[in-house]
């Protein structure tokens, strides 16, 4: 119903309604001479409490605004619920296939969310790419997807770091604030595809001083052997890993970019359920 048809609406019951209260006042004067109140208070006894729905009913009629206070049940809930681990990533430089894995729920069942129940990533950007290094996605310059963004919710995502997700070539992580941020939550929406470098014993080294960690052999082997961004350990989650599509990946973070790693040429991209 239009603005004008509701006022129109509301103007002719405030119209009905004052003619008949004086009617009654009338009725009830003109009866026997005594003045007639009208009670207009609602009794306690009728008022109906509509009980407060589920956060259950709400996500199930794609209603339920996440905060922090929610996030951590519900998207645990859906991952378990909502069995897809496989997704496409279309680009106009090819496709990327990635892979969630299964022991990070949380992370898992906000990406897996955002594409199923929100079509969110369609039309946002890889926004940020750093040859040797990641390329970011998730985001857009543009009100479309800020409005996005607020409609669905405004909350983190508590850091599920875990010694078996490395950050070699073709992880899967999510960006996070590094300001004010102890805790290390991720960010909601912008994750990002590691492209990384040969990784040497220095390297290695150096982070395992530096962020109070250390790495078996066989993770000193894969870093050597394929590569990655081992800083990022126990800094970021990361939350999957590419199936196919690494020549992709490389292609675009070989993109022309501004000084501040945004690309010149918009890289668009849209993610759905690979089909089985």
């Amino acid at each position: 119903m239009s603005l004008t048809n509701r006022m129109n609406s509301f103007m002719t019951w405030k119209s009905g309604k004052s003619l008949i209260y004086i009617l009654l006042i009338l009725n009830a004067s003109c009866s026997d001479g005594t003045p007639s109140t009208i009670d207009v208070k609602e009794s306690p006894k009728q008022k109906i409490k509509e009980k407060p729905k589920s956060d259950k009913e709400l996500l199930d009629k794609n209603l339920l605004y996440i905060t922090d206070k929610n996030a951590v049940d519900v998207f645990t809930n859906y991952f378990e619920e909502n069995k897809e681990r496989n997704f496409i990533i279309s680009t106009t430089y090819g496709r990327i296939g990635i892979k969630l894995f299964e022991d990070t729920p949380i992370h898992g069942g906000n990406f897996l969310y955002l594409v199923k129940e929100k079509n969110y990533f369609d039309s946002t950007l890889f926004y940020r790419i750093s040859k040797d290094f990641i390329i970011q996605g998730g985001d857009a310059d543009n009100d479309n997807i800020q409005t996005r963004r607020f409609a669905i919710g405004d909350y983190s995502l508590p850091s599920e770091f875990k010694a078996n997700h490395r950050h070699l070539r073709g992880a899967v992580g999510m960006s996070r604030t590094y300001g004010d941020n102890p805790d290390k939550v991720s960010s909601s929406f912008d994750f990002y595809i590691v492209v990384g470098n040969d990784v040497g014993n220095l390297q290695l080294s150096a982070v395992e001083r530096d962020n109070n960690i250390s790495y078996s052999e066989e993770d000193t082997k894969q870093y050597k052997n394929v590569g990655g961004t081992p800083h990022l350990d126990f800094q970021h989650t990361v939350f999957g890993e590419l199936t196919f599509g690494m020549d992709v990946v490389e292609k675009i973070s070989k993109q022309e970019a501004d000084s501040r790693e945004w690309p010149i040429d918009d890289i668009k991209m849209a993610i759905s359920v690979a089909q089985d």
